[in-house]
C-alpha cells in the first residue's frame, strides 16, 4: 500500500518542494481539475447549503442578504462562496495546503493602504479564510471572471481569454516566488506604481489608482460622519448602518459586553510603535455594519461595528485610522420601493454593473426576498 507524501515544512529546501510538486502532480493530473460536479446529484442539496449558511446570522437581515443576491448571476456567486466551497470539496485536487482567502472573487481585489501608507493592490477579503489546497482559490477567481463577463453581456471568448490570463498570470509569479529568497518573498507587493509599468500608463487604470488615493481616512470621515450636539457620530444608513435604537435587544448587549475586550485585545495585538499610535486616538461612537452579500448580517462582532474616532487635537484636524473602519463600507441612497410604497436602500449594490442598477433600483432589498 503507498503512502501519500508528507507536505514539507516552512524550512524545506526548494528541492524538496519541488519534489512534494511533483509527487503531487502525479496524484492530480492537471486534466482531472476540469472535472466539474454533476448538478443532478442525489445528495446535492444547493438550497440546503444556502440555508445552512444562515446560520448564526442576524435574522432580520437575512432576507437583505437574499436581496443582494438576487441583483445578478454575479452578485449570487459572491454571495455563494459556501456552495462552491462545498462542490469543490467533491472534486480532485493539487493536495498543496495554504492559508486561503476562501472567497477569492474578482471583487474582493483593491486598493488600500498599508501600515507604511503605500498604495497597494491585493486581496482585501478574508473573512472566510481557512486552510485548503491552494487551486480553490484559482478556481473561485477564475470562475468570477467567467460569471461576471457573462453577467455583463460580454462574448465567451472575452471570459476565456481574461481566464487564460489568468492562469498564465498565476503561473509566472509562481515561478518567480518559487526562485526568491525568504525575505524578497515575504515583502513582495503589487502596488500601484507597479500597476502602472504594467499597463503603460492606462488612462483608466490611472484613473481608478488616483481616486483610491484621494480616498483618505479624512474624505472617509467627512462623508460618514456627523456631527451630533458638538460629538463626531456615525451616520445611520439603516439598515447596512445603524444604531442601537435600530438594533435588537441582543445586539445590543453582545456590543456592550464585547467592545472593551475587542479593543484591548487588538490593541495588544500591535507592535509597541503602533500602539503608541492606537493610544492617540479615543472612542466616539459604535454602530452596527452589515458587510458585503457574502458576510452580510453575519453576526462576528468585529465585522459588524465601527468606530468613529478622533485623535485628542483640536476638531478640525480630526481624522480617523485605519483599524477603525471597515472596507466594505456602502453608502446607499435611499430610493422609492413600488413593492412596500416606502423609502429604502434598493437591491442595487456598489459591485453590481449598470445595467444591473437600471433594473434593480426600483425595489428594496427585503421585498426582493
Amino acid at each position: 500500500m503507498s503512502s501519500e507524501p508528507h507536505a514539507p515544512d516552512a524550512t524545506a529546501s526548494p528541492a524538496e518542494r519541488r519534489a512534494f510538486g511533483r509527487a503531487q502532480r502525479q496524484r492530480c493530473a492537471l486534466g482531472q481539475w476540469a472535472q466539474v460536479p454533476q448538478p443532478d446529484a442525489g445528495d446535492r442539496d444547493p438550497l440546503g447549503w444556502l440555508k445552512a449558511s444562515n446560520r448564526g446570522r442576524v435574522p432580520e437581515l437575512v432576507p437583505v442578504r437574499h436581496g443582494r443576491m438576487l441583483v445578478s448571476p454575479f452578485t449570487f456567486y459572491r454571495g455563494a462562496a459556501s456552495l462552491m466551497a462545498n462542490d469543490l470539496a467533491r472534486l480532485p485536487h493539487s493536495g498543496i495546503a495554504t492559508q486561503l482567502c476562501g472567497d477569492a472573487h474578482l471583487a474582493n481585489f483593491g486598493f488600500f493602504a498599508s501600515p507604511e501608507r503605500a498604495l497597494v493592490f491585493d486581496i482585501n477579503d478574508f473573512d472566510e479564510t481557512l486552510q485548503g489546497p491552494f487551486d480553490w482559490d484559482v478556481r473561485r477567481l477564475a470562475t468570477s471572471f467567467v460569471v461576471a463577463a457573462r453577467d455583463r453581456g460580454f462574448k465567451p471568448r472575452i471570459g476565456r481569454e481574461a481566464v487564460q490570463q489568468l492562469a498564465e498570470a498565476y503561473r509566472d509569479r509562481m515561478r518567480a516566488f518559487a526562485r526568491m529568497d525568504t525575505l524578497e518573498a515575504w515583502y513582495a507587493r503589487l502596488t500601484s506604481q507597479t500597476l502602472l509599468k504594467l499597463g503603460a500608463e492606462d488612462a483608466t487604470e490611472l484613473a481608478v489608482i488616483k481616486k483610491a488615493r484621494r480616498s483618505t481616512s479624512r474624505v472617509f470621515a467627512d462623508s460618514a460622519t456627523e456631527t451630533v450636539d458638538g460629538r463626531l457620530m456615525i451616520r445611520d444608513q439603516p439598515p447596512f448602518v445603524y444604531h442601537d435604537a435600530r438594533a435588537t435587544a441582543r445586539e445590543i448587549k453582545r456590543f456592550r459586553a464585547g467592545l472593551p475586550a475587542f479593543l484591548a485585545q487588538y490593541r495588544a495585538s500591535l507592535p509597541p510603535e503602533r500602539q503608541r499610535l492606537f493610544d492617540r486616538y479615543e472612542l466616539h461612537d459604535v454602530a452596527v455594519l452589515t458587510p458585503g452579500a457574502a458576510s452580510c448580517c453575519c453576526s462576528w462582532p468585529t465585522a459588524r461595528i465601527r468606530c468613529s474616532c478622533s485623535a485628542r487635537r483640536p476638531a478640525s484636524r480630526c481624522s480617523k485610522p485605519r483599524w477603525a473602519r471597515h472596507r466594505t463600507q456602502r453608502r446607499r441612497a435611499s430610493a422609492w420601493c413600488r413593492a412596500s410604497g416606502s423609502h429604502r436602500p434598493p437591491v442595487t449594490s456598489s459591485w453590481a454593473g449598470p445595467r444591473d442598477r437600471a433594473g434593480a433600483a426600483s425595489t428594496c432589498g427585503s421585498c426582493a426576498t
